[in-house]
């Protein structure tokens, strides 16, 4: 049985589009905002090899995840953190599933194989990467300040 608590991650993950992916590499730590899609805990993005995080994702596959929103109240902050692995899918016409996903929740990507010419330039070096946790918690801190809660991955 599926536990409420994995349920509201999962839901949250839909419901979001941002992610902070932070990963090291030899000029040190480094942290980016990309737009994602979610296969269960798996989270997939576009990006060019050779951004900095890409580069730092082919030497070392660790990495870490946060998504939430931007609030003025700490009483009210909720969001994600994950520790995991990333790496490089390939090509997004070798990444056939998570483009379908990327395309269902970006319809903007609807014409991803023919896009017009600036999606063109921008698409034309991106490579799908993958983000799979490890481990997963959901910061709550309307249950209390630094509430976090440890997420089961497997249902």
């Amino acid at each position: 049985m599926e536990s409420p608590l994995r349920r509201q991650v999962l839901t949250y993950l839909q419901a979001h589009h941002t992610m902070t992916l932070a990963t090291v590499g030899p000029e040190g730590p480094a942290a980016a905002a990309l737009f994602y899609v979610n296969d269960g805990f798996d989270l997939y993005w576009l990006s060019d090899p050779h951004t900095r995080h890409s580069e730092n994702i082919a030497r070392t596959r660790g990495a870490a995840v946060t998504i939430q929103e931007d609030y003025r109240d700490w009483r009210m902050i909720q969001g994600i953190q994950m520790e995991g692995t990333a790496e490089q899918v390939g090509p997004p016409a070798e990444a056939l599933h998570p483009m379908g996903l990327y395309v269902a929740k970006y319809p903007f990507l609807e014409n991803w194989r023919t896009p017009p010419p600036a999606l063109a330039r921008a698409l034309g070096p991106a490579r799908m990467y993958r983000f799979r946790p490890n481990r997963v918690w959901f910061v709550d801190n309307a249950k209390g300040l630094g509430n976090r809660e440890e997420v089961p991955i497997q249902p």
